[in-house]
């Protein structure tokens, strides 16, 4: 539990040395099959590679809105089918997975 208050966990992560925000951008994901079947977030307007995952995790219902085409070969129609009569407000949260330790004085948060 964040203290004093629940957005003290985010404020604090933004100012890690080991965390790269990246304000004001649009990342599209890309899910590719192969031997390591990685996610690339890609940067919406320039294209460029912001990074690669094992694991995404996305929990704004717009990740499954029908205009979503960089995620129409992910397999989210279960999730796409859950969230058609979610109103939406705006926000966005996503959780990626690294293959080693950041080296950060935390379990887990």
């Amino acid at each position: 539990v964040g203290y004093p208050a629940m957005h003290t966990i985010c404020r604090n992560l933004l100012h890690h040395e080991n965390i790269k925000v990246k304000l004001q951008t649009r990342a599209n994901a890309l899910y590719k099959e192969d031997q390591d079947s990685k996610w690339d977030l890609i940067h919406g307007k320039d294209k460029s590679n912001l990074g690669s995952f094992d694991w995404l995790i996305a929990t704004d219902r717009n990740s499954g809105a029908h205009f979503r085409k960089d995620l129409s070969s992910a397999g989210v129609d279960e999730f796409r089918k859950g969230v058609r009569s979610i109103q939406s407000v705006k926000s966005l949260t996503a959780m990626v997975v690294f293959e080693r330790p950041l080296g950060l004085e935390v379990d887990g948060i």
